[in-house]
């Protein structure tokens, strides 16, 4: 059973148990529990056949809930039930997504290897044709660099191997060379998100763990990206949410030790310019602060407008932070959390910034007692420039925006998202604002007014999403810097005072 890897049982099937002759499985913890009966029978009763049926009856789970049918139900009617279910689901569009049809395969040949002696031949024909089917709708596919396409190339590797298909061995190497091609030189996965970095990280290391690839390439990359992995946090657990992030999902996996994180450098300035980051530390015997700047565009993939955004911690808490990922559904609300309005930085989007194209710097420097972070972006519209200036309870930005066009219709807004955890604000001037929490007081001031709202509905602004699919209001300060210039500057500053 050494085929069987942890990144399929996570896709698959995630727990169970054997209890009095009977295989006991939740796919989650609002599922009922699936048992199956003792008609099942097998000799081995290691761990990696366990895992073997986990993989199988988490989709089994999956079919009995949906048809509403008895928790206890006969192996064979378990096999039958999914071979119709996906008969019947096989034209719909998302059916042969990559990522769903190779975890499909992969289920199918699974099922195949641990089942063959205990079913009926019949039915192990419709399980084996069932596979040639899925086989040939995966090797048609065209496939792209993209985490999607990944499960499918690994399942059409497993077919080759699990069904001695020599025709498929040249999957192979198409997969360990797209596995590479997904991490740029700096060792960062190239889809806009720290979330997916890791999902990435894991999932080839654990198809790697099959022994199908033995690839030194493939293993150089992967130590690249461990490196790099310890950037995106904050500390332990408390990750920067740039692109399609779920902070609580990654504090979830750091606890159980899905994710690694590594040796955290202890360097002020870390600048990585392919990548389009710029990290930054900066403390002294009161206060520690760690500040990420993202200024990238890596493709269309889970890609959000933070351009020049920015998130700041200081002494164990959020004080400045991204939006974070709300939902993949399609709605108003959901479509918030991708604008660059809901993130700190500018609208450049509103001024047709062509952000595949332009041009995107990023430099830091240590200064004395602060560090200096750099971001630039050149577009056919507009040059904007922002100067961003760190220490250790304080931060100033300088931004600079000169527009090459004379006409221009939207108004210029400067967005800045400050944590739930502030409770109360203060209005010293129109110009000045105290935010205060159980822990600190933040001071904000600028050259021109600041405004600010927070969990606003209509329109919808002044949200940011800890987890999946949950929304909570935050503090939203906005500054409207409409000119009738071309160029547009603006000074803000963050600094936490004690009580």
């Amino acid at each position: 059973m050494n085929y069987i890897n942890k990144y399929d049982a996570f896709r698959i099937g995630k727990q169970g148990r054997v209890s009095e002759g009977q295989f006991k499985f939740k796919a989650r913890s609002d599922c009922h529990e699936l048992s199956i009966k003792q008609d099942y029978q097998h000799n081995d009763s290691s761990d990696q056949n366990q895992l073997a049926q986990i993989l199988m009856f988490r989709f089994l789970d999956g079919y009995l809930r949906s048809f509403n049918l008895e928790k206890s139900i006969s192996l064979s009617s378990c096999v039958e039930i999914m071979l119709s279910v996906d008969h019947a689901h096989e034209n719909h569009k998302i059916s042969w997504d990559p990522m769903v049809s190779g975890t499909r395969l992969l289920k199918y040949l699974y099922v195949k290897c641990v089942l063959a002696d205990d079913i009926d031949k019949n039915l192990l024909k419709r399980l084996s044709d069932r596979i040639n089917y899925t086989i040939n709708r995966l090797s048609s596919i065209k496939y792209h660099n993209s985490n999607h396409y990944l499960q499918g190339l690994h399942a059409l590797v497993a077919a080759s191997v699990l069904e001695d298909r020599k025709d498929l061995e040249h999957f192979r190497d198409l997969a360990v060379s797209m596995f590479c091609e997904l991490f740029n030189e700096e060792g960062f996965y190239k889809e806009n998100s720290s979330e997916y970095h890791f999902y990435a990280i894991n999932m080839i290391k654990d198809f790697d763990s099959c022994d199908w690839y033995r690839s030194d390439q493939l293993n150089d990359i992967l130590e690249k990206a461990d490196g790099f992995s310890p950037l995106l946090f904050a500390s332990v657990g408390e990750i920067f949410a740039f692109g399609d992030t779920d902070r609580d999902l990654i504090r979830r996996q750091v606890n159980r030790g899905v994710i690694d994180l590594g040796d955290f450098e202890n360097v002020r300035i870390n600048v990585r310019p392919e990548t389009g980051i710029v990290r930054s530390s900066s403390d002294n015997k009161y206060w520690a602060s760690e500040l990420m700047l993202v200024n990238f565009y890596h493709g269309h993939s889970h890609n959000h407008h933070d351009y020049c955004a920015f998130e700041w911690f200081v002494n164990g808490n959020w004080i400045l932070l991204d939006p974070g990922k709300f939902s993949y559904n399609q709605s108003k609300k959901s479509e918030y959390f991708y604008k660059d309005k809901s993130h700190n930085t500018i609208n450049l989007s509103s001024f047709g910034h062509d952000f595949k194209k332009s041009l995107k710097y990023v430099d830091g420097n240590e200064c004395f007692g602060f560090n200096r972070v750099e971001a630039k972006i050149l577009d056919e519209n507009f040059m904007f420039s922002r100067l961003l200036d760190h220490g250790p309870n304080h931060i100033t930005i300088r931004d600079s925006l000169v527009f090459q066009k004379a006409v221009r219709k939207s108004k210029v807004i400067s967005s800045f998202n400050i944590s739930p955890d502030f409770y109360e604000v203060e209005q010293g001037s129109d110009k000045e604002l105290l935010f205060i929490s159980k822990k600190f007081k933040l001071r904000v001031s600028s050259d021109v007014k600041l405004n600010f709202l927070s969990g606003n509905e209509s329109p919808y602004i002044g949200w940011i999403s800890e987890k999946y699919n949950t929304a909570i209001p935050c503090w939203y300060v906005y500054l409207d810097l409409s000119s009738c210039s071309n160029l547009v500057s603006a000074e803000v500053k963050f600094e936490i005072v004690n009580f």
